[in-house]
C-alpha cells in the first residue's frame, strides 16, 4: 500500500512492462518481385518486491524481433531476409524518496545480459550472415513518480542516465564462390546523458503498479 506520503510500504510488489506488435506489407503492382513484408514484435516485464520501505530489488526480461522478408529489394532477382532477434535479463535496485503528497524522486540501477542474433540470407543460398552479440551493461535511471491511485502511479524518466556496456561478437558469413568467412570483435562502451540538451530528448513516460 501507499499512505499520504507517497510512502511505498514494504513487501510491496513493483510491476511493470510494455507489449507491442506491428506489421507493414508494401505492395509493388508493376513488380511484384520488389513487395516488402516487415514485422516487429516485442516484450518486456519488471518485477520486483520491496525489502524495506520504498527500496526494491527486481528482475526484468525482454524479447524483441524483427523480420523483413525483401532486404534488399532493388535485387529483385535475388532479394535477401534478415531475421533479429534479442534477448534481456537482468536485475535491478529503485529507490523511492517522498517529497510530500503524491510526488516522489527514485533512482533505478541495474546489470543486465543481452543476446542478439542477426541472420541475413539470400533465396538462392549464395551469401548468408550470421551474426551472434552477447553483452552485459550496467545502468543509472532517476526519475520523478506521481501516485494516480493506490496501485498506478506515473513515471517520468531519463533512461539509463549513466550507462556502460561490454559485447563480444561474431560473425560467419557465407559468400559463395568466395571462402567462408568469420571474425570475432570485443567492443566497450560508455555513455551519459547528463547535459540540457540530451536529457530533454531521452525522457521517458511510462506507468507502474504497486501491489
Amino acid at each position: 500500500g501507499i499512505n499520504a506520503n507517497a510512502q511505498i510500504e514494504k513487501g510491496s510488489i513493483l510491476l511493470g512492462g510494455h507489449v507491442s506488435y506491428n506489421t507493414v506489407k508494401t505492395d509493388n503492382t508493376p513488380n511484384p518481385q520488389l513487395d516488402q513484408k516487415t514485422k516487429n514484435a516485442s516484450f518486456a516485464i519488471s518485477v520486483g518486491k520491496a525489502f524495506k520501505e520504498n527500496a526494491f530489488w527486481g528482475v526484468a526480461l525482454g524479447y524483441s524481433s524483427y523480420s523483413n522478408n525483401n532486404l534488399y529489394s532493388y535485387i529483385a532477382s535475388n532479394p535477401y531476409k534478415q531475421n533479429n532477434d534479442v534477448y534481456n535479463a537482468g536485475i535491478f535496485y529503485r529507490k523511492y524518496k517522498s517529497l510530500g503528497k503524491d510526488f516522489s524522486l527514485f533512482g533505478e540501477g541495474g546489470i543486465s545480459y543481452s543476446y542478439n542474433k542477426n541472420k541475413i540470407k539470400d533465396s538462392l543460398h549464395l551469401y548468408s550472415s550470421d551474426q551472434k552479440t552477447s553483452g552485459i551493461g550496467c545502468y543509472f535511471t532517476p526519475g520523478i513518480a506521481y501516485k494516480i491511485c493506490k496501485k498506478l502511479q506515473l513515471e517520468i524518466l531519463i533512461p539509463n542516465i549513466v550507462y556502460a556496456n561490454y559485447s563480444v561478437t561474431k560473425v560467419n558469413t557465407i559468400n559463395q564462390p568466395n571462402p567462408n568467412q568469420s571474425s570475432k570483435t570485443n567492443s566497450f562502451s560508455f555513455s551519459t546523458s547528463l547535459s540540457p540538451s540530451s536529457s530533454l530528448g531521452s525522457l521517458g513516460v511510462g506507468f507502474l503498479f504497486i501491489l
